[in-house]
């Protein structure tokens, strides 16, 4: 599999997710922040340990800033409550 994704300039993020002989384009809601990061979420917390089990694979973060610097890991290595990250 293959992402390839980017903010478009109508401020929306495009991903497009590429399989053998398979394809799929997906455009969300985005800021006009130039510091989205897609980030694999399985490389910072537990993988599922059952194949049914739902899990997030991936998320377009925003860093938090603080002190005048920007920040992804902490948001990233949480771990917890995925969904709600950007409120």
């Amino acid at each position: 599999m293959k992402v390839i994704s980017e903010r478009t300039p109508d401020n929306e993020l495009k991903m497009s997710f590429k399989f053998p002989r398979y394809g799929r384009e997906i455009k969300f809601k985005a800021t006009k922040s130039e510091d989205y990061s897609l980030r694999n979420i399985p490389e910072t917390t537990a993988a599922p340990s059952i194949i049914d089990e739902t899990f997030y694979l991936f998320a377009y973060i925003l860093p938090y800033e603080k002190d005048g610097a920007k920040y992804c890991c902490a948001v990233e290595s949480s771990g917890k409550d995925i969904e709600n990250w950007g409120k």
